[in-house]
């Protein structure tokens, strides 16, 4: 049943997909609401990202206004929930070059009271907590960014005081120096290796700054004028570098892009920054401020897409009605033209502006969570918005399609019916299907080529070697092992580690698991131990006392 949810969510949304889309009326094209199961726990406020094809959610408050110290993943067609150690309400997270989630800071108390400086992993190859060394200080609505060279730089707080400090994952949070401005969800701009801009228009009590000072995270600060006549949109939840970044540091290009709104009439436009240089995006249109049904549109969340040039740009209808994407091809201006813009909508009654949105391989947004207006009823909807239309189709009937799928499913269990593999074998892949060749292309990289001993291995990684995405890599992975993607380099890697065990019984558990691609020694332990039921320690043991087993 495990692979026949997996091929649902894998082959119906796109037949449905394909069908549904049609052209939108008056210039505007429309977009599919694929829908998610709801959340467990109601949410806003919260973490949201996509691991590695996996969409999790971490802390937020819940209904009541009140902090929620769990995590959500969503697997297999339902969301299942993790315990945190701390209540991250309004806080920062950072994806390490270890793959894991710094998650910090954020208010621990109900009604958005009490700043914290709890800091802990998110390990989502097991689904874990485990805690690390605190912030510099307390805060909340704060922002966290990895520049290339690995410092960590944390800015921002919410009624509170505000300085620039660097983290370390052995050390903690130090300050560097006082910003020149207290401010809340300030932008991080990488602008070099080892520095990086950051910038926002509102104070720690969320209110607009007259002036707009842009500080460096190494260097003095400076102004720029085109934050005379605009201000970046204000957004409570965490703001990722990577979300607004377009550029390329292998060739020393950092540049980004961020929504701004004019100061004079809410008019909605990008800032470019290149280096340390701001300049105003130029489009053939405007951004729409109004949509199909001529309600104005709330914008908030924008996701870089550098692969396909692009920037998407997420909304809401004020008569909570349309959800709206407008789609920013910044490749043309990069080429001396200008970028051109294009509007989606789809109808989806929402009750909140604030969604927690991301943006997923395909040009997909997924929408999970948010506000709905008084912070008291956040929200555990959940669905994807596609954005590929299908122009000039015409709207086909449903049924067939739903027919089809379900022969497709039908067939799709008749064929990967088998037996669940035990804990301690590696699965066979199953034979005879296109899957089969996608996972024997996917074996001969990973496997063949031993890529599972380099320490932060993605699946978007194994995608773009593959010439595909990284939704059916992971689905690819499910289907023909029965296994998520960390879950399969999880087991790669303790195969070589008990074969180095073999080989070196000398060497050190934390060699080991060095040698073997591991992160670190705490992340050996759990897999070792999720594929084994026996620590590294009890397995060499029962080596030593009988060499056959």
């Amino acid at each position: 049943m495990k692979r026949l949810g997996t091929i649902l969510s894998v082959l119906l949304p796109l037949v449905i997909c394909a069908c549904r889309q049609t052209p939108g009326r008056g210039g505007y094209e429309a977009g599919y609401i694929e829908p998610l199961p709801p959340l467990g726990i109601p949410r806003t406020c919260h973490v949201l990202m996509d691991l590695d094809g996996e969409l999790t959610v971490i802390g937020g408050h819940t209904t009541g206004f009140v902090p929620t110290k769990t995590a959500e993943y969503l697997s297999n067609g339902k969301w299942h929930t993790v315990e945190s150690l701390y209540p991250h309400d309004y806080s920062l997270a950072v994806r390490l070059p270890s793959g894991d989630v710094l998650v910090a800071g954020g208010m621990n108390e109900p009604f958005g009271k009490g700043l914290s400086l709890g800091a802990e992993s998110y390990h989502h190859d097991t689904h874990s907590f485990s805690p690390l060394p605190i912030l510099d200080t307390a805060r909340a609505v704060c922002s966290g960014a990895v520049l290339s060279d690995g410092t960590i730089i944390v800015s921002g707080n919410w009624y509170g005081s505000d300085c620039i400090a660097a983290y370390s994952a052995e050390n903690g949070g130090a300050p560097l120096k006082a910003a020149s401005q207290p401010r809340s969800s300030p932008y991080i701009l990488p602008s070099a290796p080892d520095n990086a801009l950051i910038l926002s228009g509102y104070d720690t009590h969320g209110r607009t700054l007259d002036t707009l000072v842009i500080d460096r995270f190494r260097g003095a600060p400076f102004t720029d004028t085109l934050f005379a006549a605009w201000r970046p949109i204000r957004l409570e939840s965490n703001i990722l570098p990577e979300r607004t970044f377009i550029g390329n540091p292998a060739l020393g290009a950092y540049a980004s892009l961020i929504p701004i709104r004019r100061n004079e009439d809410g008019q909605v436009a990008f800032a470019k920054q290149a280096g340390e240089q701001f300049s105003l995006l130029e489009t053939d249109v405007p951004v729409p401020m109004t949509g199909a049904s001529r309600d104005s549109i709330v914008w908030g969340q924008s996701f870089a897409d550098v692969a396909a040039s692009k920037v998407y740009l997420v909304g809401v209808g004020t008569a909570k009605e349309h959800i709206f994407v407008c789609i920013i091809d910044y490749g043309k201006a990069l080429q001396g033209s200008k970028a051109q813009v294009r509007l989606l909508s789809a109808n989806h009654p929402v009750s909140g502006w604030d969604l927690q949105s991301i943006l997923l391989p395909g040009g997909r947004i997924a929408v999970v969570g948010g506000n709905a207006g008084d912070n008291y009823n956040p929200l555990a909807d959940a669905f994807i918005f596609h954005t590929e239309p299908f122009q000039g189709k015409r709207m086909l009937p449903l049924f067939p399609f739903l027919l089809l799928g379900a022969l497709v499913l039908l067939v799709g269990w008749l064929i990967f019916r088998r037996k669940r593999p035990g804990r301690d074998d590696f699965p066979e892949r199953e034979p005879s299907s296109q899957g089969l060749d996608m996972a024997s292309r996917i074996a001969a990289l990973v496997e063949g080529r031993q890529l599972y001993l380099r320490k932060g291995l993605k699946v978007q990684d194994i995608a773009t070697e593959l010439g595909t995405n990284s939704t059916y890599i992971s689905a690819c992975i499910n289907g023909q092992w029965g296994m998520s993607f960390p879950e399969y380099l999880g087991r790669l890697r303790v195969r070589h580690a008990q074969e180095q065990m073999r080989s070196h019984p000398d060497w050190p558990l934390h060699r080991v698991a060095d040698e073997s691609g591991f992160s670190g020694e705490a992340s050996f332990y759990r897999n070792f131990k999720s594929a084994t039921d026996l620590t590294p320690s009890e397995w060499l043991k029962h080596q030593t006392q009988d060499p056959e087993t």
